[in-house]
């Protein structure tokens, strides 16, 4: 009973963490389709002030010693000017690792099956099975690489 409510614990504080990284993104989608709805358009800057004002973004002050090397064209900055940098989703991130995993264990998963088939009238050489666990094996290790990289 315990391990079941801390696993709901977990689960919700994953709800509420993706939540709120959403609440963002869907106030800017809101506002950008008010303006479009309303006949307006929006130029670059009003995009950026939008996206800050919904944490989309982060504005930091740039220093070439620090940002030099995270700015598409550094030539275009001297220190001291504001720079924007997108804030990071680390639930939905984790959370699209967690999909793309489940859908490549689903791929083992059948090219396991076919590997062991054993059903009268299918025929599949030793080869063959040899080759779609190889590829199963292979799937499985890219979906586990998948999660230790979100989990960083």
């Amino acid at each position: 009973l315990r391990a079941e409510t801390t696993a709901h614990e977990n689960l919700q504080m994953q709800v509420e963490k993706l939540a709120a990284e959403n609440a963002g993104l869907s106030a800017f989608v809101d506002a950008l389709l008010s303006i479009a709805w309303q006949g307006g358009s929006v130029d670059g800057a009003e995009i950026q002030e939008l996206a800050l004002k919904h944490g989309l973004l982060r504005q930091e002050v740039y220093s070439a010693d620090e940002y030099e090397t995270l700015v598409d064209d550094p030539g275009n900055f001297e220190d001291g000017d504001p720079v924007y940098f997108r804030v990071e989703t680390p639930a939905t991130d984790a959370f699209l690792a967690e999909v793309r995993a489940q859908g490549l264990e689903r791929l083992a998963k059948a090219w396991y099956a076919i590997a062991n088939e054993t059903s009268p009238g299918i025929s599949i050489s030793e080869s063959s099975r040899l080759k779609y666990r190889q590829r199963a094996d292979d799937v499985a290790d890219f979906a586990n690489e998948i999660r230790k990289e979100a989990a960083q």
